[in-house]
């Protein structure tokens, strides 16, 4: 509730107390510069975080956003698609391989500790070539994006852990 052009006045003058000394040197380096070029004003966040509206810096290009969420549930869509075809396609065989084994004397349980294990062997192999692929194609996707992504922001132990919940989610 407060009053926004009281509030940028008081901005103003905030500016030429506390940064009369940049806008000093400012002056010198271009005569032609004034100090009511220099100000300090307000803007939604929102404004500032997706414009790239000078003088910020930094901004997020919503369209960066909704192209890499479209390209992640497009690889989604076709991961799902893939599992459900191989999937079908090796239930065949599957159910084959359960009818010898129990045949030749397999109990209920030795068949499902065999899938289990060949899942969990699948998923850790998984999780071993995600990283990899992983850590190789950072400096590609940084710069692709633009992004400033880096490694060192996580321990090994970091990793380890993830992959380990991950391993047995």
């Amino acid at each position: 509730n407060t009053n926004l052009q009281a509030f940028q006045k008081k901005l103003t003058a905030f500016s030429k107390n506390y940064f009369a000394a940049v806008l000093k040197e400012w002056q010198e380096q271009d005569p032609n510069k004034k100090a009511i070029d220099f100000q300090l004003y307000i803007r939604p966040f929102t404004r500032a975080h997706y414009n790239a509206a000078y003088p910020w810096g930094h901004y997020t290009n919503l369209e960066n956003i909704y192209q890499l969420t479209l390209l992640a549930l497009i690889i989604l869509l076709i991961a799902c698609v893939n599992y459900i075809l191989l999937a079908l396609t090796n239930t065949v065989s599957r159910s084959q391989e359960v009818g010898i084994r129990k045949t030749m004397g397999a109990d209920r349980k030795h068949i499902i500790w065999q899938f289990l294990t060949e899942t969990q062997l699948l998923v850790a192999l998984a999780i071993l070539v995600g990283l990899v692929l992983g850590v190789t194609a950072l400096p590609l996707f940084n710069a692709i994006t633009g992004a400033g992504l880096d490694l060192s922001l996580f321990s090994y132990t970091d990793f380890i852990l993830a992959s380990v919940i991950l391993f047995v989610l």
